[in-house]
C-alpha cells in the first residue's frame, strides 16, 4: 500500500485529475492494482487497469505448501525457504518492522508476502500467459475475487518471460494498444 501510495502522489503531480491508465506486469501488477484501488477511493475515474501475467495476492496455486517446499528445496533455494519462515515468525509475533531487508528482491518478496488486497470497484483487462494458467485452479489468476466490475481476460500463447520478448511482445502490445483505445473512445 505505502508503494501504490508514492507511486500515486507521483501520477497526480505529473496529472492530478483522471482518467488514469495503468498497467502493471508480473509483480508491478499488484502494485498498478492498489493505485487503481487508491486513486478510486479518492474519486478518481480509471479508465484502464491493465494487469500484465500477474497473479493476485489471492490466487489459488495448484501446488500444496509441501509441493511448493520440495520443488524449493530441489532447486537449491534454502534461503528463500528461510526467508519465508522468518516472515512468518516476525509477522506472527509482531516485530516485523525490525526485520533488515538485504536486497531489492528481498524486500519485494516480504511486500508481497504482507499486502492485504481489498476490493476494487473498477474493471481490469488480464493478459494471461498460457502456462501461467497450469499454475493456478482459475484463468483469472485470482483477481475474480478482487476486480468487482468484472475482467476483461486476454490470452497469449508462450511463458511469463516470454510474453515480453520478440514475438510475442508484439502481440502483447497490439493487445493493450486495443485495450488503450478503447478507452480513448468510450
Amino acid at each position: 500500500e505505502d508503494i501504490a501510495t508514492d507511486c500515486v502522489g507521483a501520477l497526480r503531480g505529473h496529472q492530478p485529475k483522471g482518467p488514469y491508465r495503468i498497467a502493471g506486469y508480473s509483480s508491478a501488477g499488484i502494485v498498478a492494482f492498489e493505485i487503481a484501488r487508491q486513486l478510486e477511493s479518492c474519486g478518481e475515474q480509471v479508465a484502464l487497469l491493465a494487469l500484465i501475467d500477474s497473479f493476485s495476492p489471492r490466487a489459488k496455486r495448484k501446488e500444496s505448501l509441501a509441493q511448493t517446499t520440495a520443488r524449493m528445496l530441489r532447486r537449491v533455494q534454502p534461503r528463500l525457504l528461510q526467508e519465508r519462515a522468518y516472515h512468518a515468525l516476525f509477522k506472527w509475533t509482531g516485530l516485523s518492522r525490525l526485520r533488515r531487508l538485504r536486497s531489492v528482491g528481498e524486500a519485494q518478496r516480504w511486500a508481497y508476502w504482507s499486502y492485504r488486497a481489498k476490493p476494487y470497484g473498477g474493471t481490469a483487462c488480464l493478459f494471461v500467459a498460457n502456462a501461467s494458467l497450469d499454475m493456478v485452479h482459475r484463468p483469472t489468476l485470482g483477481w475474480d475475487e478482487l476486480v468487482q466490475g468484472g475482467l476483461h481476460i486476454h490470452g497469449l500463447p508462450g511463458g511469463h518471460s516470454s510474453i515480453m520478448k520478440a514475438p510475442l511482445v508484439t502481440e502483447l502490445a497490439a493487445m493493450l494498444q486495443a485495450e488503450l483505445d478503447r478507452t480513448v473512445q468510450a
